[in-house]
C-alpha cells in the first residue's frame, strides 16, 4: 500500500451527482450500474473491492440482470454517488389504506 487515505482512494465520489441523472429511464438497477462504470470510467473490480459486494454478484447483474438486494443497492448508491432506483414518492403511496 502506497500510504494512501481511505478518503484518497474514493476517488469515484469527486463528481458528486450528475446533472440530469435519471435511474427511471434503465430498464434495471443493473443497466444503470453499468452505464456508471462506464461514464466513471470505473472497473468493476473497484467497485467490487470499495463496497465489499462479490464481483460475481455485479457482474451477473450487469450482464443476466439479476436483482440486487436493497443493502447491495445501498451500499452502490453511497459509493457512487447517485441513486441505481427511482424512488417512488407518490401520494397513492403515502395514504393510508
Amino acid at each position: 500500500m502506497l500510504g494512501l487515505s481511505r478518503a484518497a482512494c474514493r476517488w469515484s465520489l469527486i463528481p458528486g451527482a450528475a446533472k440530469g441523472w435519471d435511474p427511471a429511464k434503465f430498464k434495471s438497477p443493473g443497466h444503470a450500474l453499468e452505464f456508471i462504470l462506464a461514464s466513471k470510467r470505473m472497473k468493476m473490480a473497484w467497485l467490487a473491492q470499495g463496497t465489499r459486494i462479490p464481483i460475481d454478484r455485479l457482474k451477473s447483474a450487469v450482464r443476466k440482470g439479476i436483482e440486487l438486494t436493497r443493502e447491495e443497492i445501498s451500499k452502490i448508491e453511497t459509493y457512487v454517488g447517485v441513486p441505481l432506483e427511482r424512488i417512488n414518492t407518490s401520494k397513492a403511496s403515502r395514504s393510508a389504506p
